[in-house]
């Protein structure tokens, strides 16, 4: 009679396992632990992915184009002669160039005339407005020497019954620009 190896003990056994039906079991438990593995990775990798992403986008200045809060401190640091990039630093370029007529009114009719007549003179049909919560700043630019200047800068708050305004009107050359 032969000797048996190992290797027939294996066979003998598996032989053992298909009649019992085990092998069947045995291997829908490998697939449903290999899928619950590779699931695992998947949603592992997919939550690292995000996680990268969201970093990438606050370092590479993500979000640094939000308006800031629109108030007279803000209002003060906008400058006659400043060019249309310098504004952009201050407020951010979530500008929406308005016609002069959209600009909010002024105290009175006449005072809101007088204000749109010298902005047409001075060449100024459009200006840019940047609005965040209940404030906006409005800005007018005329072009010169191949750039936009501000030439009108004004401050707009309201909120309830509350409302304030502060306007300036300077054209950004001659004796009173820079």
């Amino acid at each position: 009679m032969a000797r048996r190896t190992p290797r027939d003990n294996r066979d003998n056994d598996y032989d053992d396992d298909v009649r019992a039906g085990r092998t069947r079991r045995r291997r829908n438990d490998r697939r449903k632990s290999n899928i619950i593995i590779i699931s695992v990775i998947v949603g592992v990798s997919g939550l690292l992915i995000c996680v990268v992403a969201i970093v990438l986008f606050l370092l590479m200045g993500g979000g640094a184009n939000t308006i800031p809060p629109l108030d007279e401190a803000t209002y003060a640091r906008i400058h006659t002669g400043m060019s249309r990039e310098e504004v952009e630093q201050v407020l951010g370029k979530g500008g929406k160039v308005i016609t002069i007529s959209e600009i909010p009114a002024q105290s009175n009719a006449r005072e809101q005339e007088r204000l749109t007549n010298a902005m047409r003179n001075m060449g100024m049909l459009t200006v840019t407005r940047w609005r965040n919560g209940p404030g906006q700043i409005v800005v007018g630019f005329v072009p010169r020497g191949g750039q936009d200047l501000v030439a009108f800068r004004g401050w707009f708050f309201q909120q309830g019954g509350t409302s304030k305004s502060v306007t300036e009107l300077k054209p950004p050359f001659g004796p009173f620009g820079r």
